[in-house]
C-alpha cells in the first residue's frame, strides 16, 4: 500500500511524477484507525510527500486524522462516532489547511460533504510552480482561502463516490484555466449530481449539461458552520477567508 515503509513507494512515484514536470493531484480515503493503514505515521508521509504534491484534495475529516490523529479520536468520541463536519470551525479549516500548506503542497481543498468544499491556496511563487497544467491566471489563484456552500439536491440517494465526483469537477474546471471560484462551483456541482443515484457515476452529466445546471442557479445549502470573519461574495457566491487576499 501507498502507506508502507512511511509513504516510500508512494512518495518515489510522485517525485519521478514531478521532477518530469508534471502537475499532481492527490486524494485520500479515511482508514480505519485500527487497521494498518491506519495506524501509519501519515503526519511523517505527508512531511515527505506534499512538497511533490501540487494540488492535495482530502476532505477535512482525511486532514484532522492524517494531522492531528489524537484529536480526531476524541472529537469521535465525544460525538458518538458521528461524521465530524458539523463540529469542525472555520478557524480550524484555516489551521489544518495552513498546515498542510507548509508542508510543501501548493493549494488544499478541505472537502465537507454538505458543507461544500473549503479551499485555500499558498503565495504566488508556489502557485507559479504547478508545472505542465498551469493555472489558469496564478495571480488570481494565489494566496486565496474561499468555501463553496454545497447545492440543495430535490433528492438526496445516496454519497458513494460524491467525493471523487467533486475532484473531477474542478480538476476538469481547472485544466480548462477557469477561474478559482469557477472551479469550485464546478466541484459541488458535480457532488450535487453524485448523491442524486444509489451509485457513484451514473448522475455525473456531461461537461455542457453541468455549465447548463450551473447557470440555471441552484438552491444553495445552508451552512453548518458559522462565518463571524468570513466575507460573502455575492457575485461568486461564495464565502472568501479572514486569510483570502481579497479580504485584506
Amino acid at each position: 500500500g501507498m502507506f508502507e515503509n512511511e509513504g516510500e513507494e508512494f512518495i518515489k512515484i510522485m517525485k519521478i511524477a514531478k521532477e518530469a514536470g508534471a502537475t499532481t493531484s492527490c486524494d485520500v480515503s479515511l482508514p480505519d484507525p485500527a487497521s494498518a493503514s491506519g495506524k501509519a505515521p501519515w503526519r511523517t508521509i505527508l512531511e515527505k510527500v506534499l512538497p511533490y504534491i501540487d494540488i492535495f484534495l482530502p476532505s477535512v475529516e482525511e486532514a484532522l486524522f492524517m494531522l492531528e490523529k489524537e484529536k480526531f479520536l476524541a472529537m469521535k468520541e465525544e460525538h458518538d462516532n458521528a461524521e465530524l463536519i458539523d463540529f469542525i470551525s472555520p478557524d480550524d479549516y484555516s489551521h489544518l489547511a495552513d498546515k498542510l500548506l507548509s508542508l510543501g503542497t501548493k493549494m488544499t481543498s478541505l472537502k465537507a460533504g454538505h458543507a461544500g468544499w473549503y479551499f485555500k491556496t499558498g503565495p504566488l511563487e508556489a502557485v507559479s510552480s504547478l508545472g505542465r497544467a498551469a493555472a489558469g491566471d496564478p495571480q488570481a489563484w494565489a494566496d486565496r482561502e474561499l468555501w463553496c456552500p454545497a447545492f440543495s439536491a430535490p433528492t438526496l440517494v445516496g454519497a458513494t463516490g460524491s467525493g471523487d465526483s467533486s475532484i473531477a469537477g474542478f480538476l476538469s474546471a481547472f485544466l480548462k484555466k477557469l477561474p478559482v471560484e469557477q472551479c469550485l462551483k464546478y466541484a459541488v456541482c458535480l457532488g450535487y449530481q453524485n448523491v442524486q443515484v444509489p451509485d457513484a457515476v451514473s448522475g455525473i452529466k456531461s461537461w455542457e449539461e453541468t455549465t447548463a445546471m450551473l447557470e440555471s442557479d441552484l438552491p444553495i445549502l445552508d451552512m453548518p458552520v458559522t462565518f463571524d470573519t468570513w466575507k460573502w461574495i455575492d457575485k461568486a457566491e461564495l464565502w472568501a477567508g479572514p486569510h483570502d487576499r481579497l479580504s485584506k
